[in-house]
């Protein structure tokens, strides 16, 4: 297992998924972090996400609010957990597979 590594991310108070989520009191969608934790161990152009085998939403997560993605992986799998300073977000295992050259068309 490779050694654990982090980044820091925010979400920035006037992304276009917070409105309507929930007036008044916004939260960050649980795949809006999702999606930050993927781009945060994105490897352009060389592999893609494949499967969320588990997924945990632990707490809130305010729009504008600095946290920190921390992940280990092993070959194609990666183990990631989001947390600010006081709490954690969310945590999970992600796949990934090695990104087709030519990817087949799709069939009727």
């Amino acid at each position: 297992m490779s050694q654990e590594q982090s980044v820091e991310a925010m979400v920035p108070a006037d992304h276009p998924s917070l409105p309507g989520h929930f007036p008044g009191q916004p939260i960050v969608p649980g795949v809006v972090l999702l999606e930050c934790v993927v781009a945060a161990l994105a490897v352009p152009g060389t592999r893609v996400l494949a499967a969320v085998p588990n997924l945990k939403f632990v707490h809130a997560l305010q729009p504008g609010q600095p946290f920190r993605i921390h992940w280990t992986q092993q070959d194609q799998s990666v183990r990631f957990r989001c947390e600010t300073a006081d709490a954690l977000l969310a945590q999970g295992l992600l796949m990934f597979k090695p990104r087709a050259d030519n990817p087949p068309a799709l069939q009727d």
